[in-house]
């Protein structure tokens, strides 16, 4: 099981602080995106088009 392989030091270790946590690049940072393979880029793009009219999403608390 995992937690007998990885203990809670060992997580921290192998873990990103929360602040320096980023699952995607900013829109900014071209080159991660490019890199992408171009049928993957596409459907990124068409899933955020499908949601340009969206509501936003409102945070309680």
């Amino acid at each position: 099981m995992l937690t007998e392989r990885y203990n809670a030091e060992k997580v921290t270790r192998l873990l990103l602080p929360g602040s320096e946590w980023r699952p995607y690049p900013k829109a900014t940072q071209r080159s991660p995106w490019q890199q992408l393979p171009q049928a993957a880029r596409e459907r990124r793009i068409h899933a955020g088009e499908g949601r340009l009219d969206a509501e936003p999403f409102q945070l309680d608390g």
